[in-house]
Parts: structure tokens; sequence; C-alpha cells
């Protein structure tokens, strides 16, 4: 996770190389359980492509999607997207993909997840 002034984010990454140029379908399922606080929420998972390019190397965010709404108690999300990676993708070993939880109330939020799919078309 990481911190702002007044909040904390669960951030979940996986680190992956990339092809320009290539789409990528993105899938994978979100368990929400109860906060840090152990108490009940409703928040935004959101995902990025992480990579920079040959006319900025510095790594960036390329957000994948709308942000999707977990509410804990709710079971399981299957969260899907697919994204084109720019055509002057700028390979490095800390590319990945990412998604965040929102924080609720300030505090950081749980959730299991599985079957993570990052398959390119």
């Amino acid at each position: 996770g990481a911190n702002t002034s007044e909040n904390k984010y669960t951030y979940m990454y996986i680190n992956m190389q990339y092809e320009a140029g290539a789409t990528y379908k993105i899938s994978y399922k979100i368990y929400p359980l109860k906060d840090v606080q152990g108490k009940s929420y409703s928040t935004n998972i959101a995902g990025s492509l992480r990579y920079g390019t040959l006319a900025s190397k510095s790594i960036t965010d390329h957000r994948v999607g709308h942000d999707v709404k977990i509410t804990e108690g709710s079971g399981w999300v299957t969260i899907e997207r697919e994204m084109k990676v720019d055509g002057a993708y700028y390979p490095q070993g800390s590319d990945s993909f990412m998604f965040w939880a929102t924080p609720e109330n300030g505090v950081p939020v749980n959730f299991l997840v599985k079957d993570i799919k990052i398959v390119k078309k």
C-alpha cells in the first residue's frame, strides 16, 4: 500500500514486460473483505499498465478502463479490461500491471484476489 497525508491505498503490482503496440486483455477477480478496522466499505478498484515510452522513459500509469465499485460482502467481483500499449513502449525492469483500491474513511481496505490473467491478443 501507499500513504498520502489523508489516505492509505491498497495496491497490488504484477511485474511484467509488454510488447510495443500490442493489445492486452486483463482480467482478475476481487473478493472484498472488511477494512483494516474491521468495518464494511464500498469503494473503487482501478488499474494501470505502468511503463515508460521512448519520449519519456519515466515509468507512468496508463489507466486501464474505468473504476469498478466493490462492496464488502458482495462476493467475487470479476473485472475485465483491454488496453493497447503505446507503440513507443520503452521496456524497463520495473514495468508492471497495477491495480488499487481507494481507501474508505481514510483507512486501507482488504480484499482477496484470484485468477489474474494478462493475455496478449
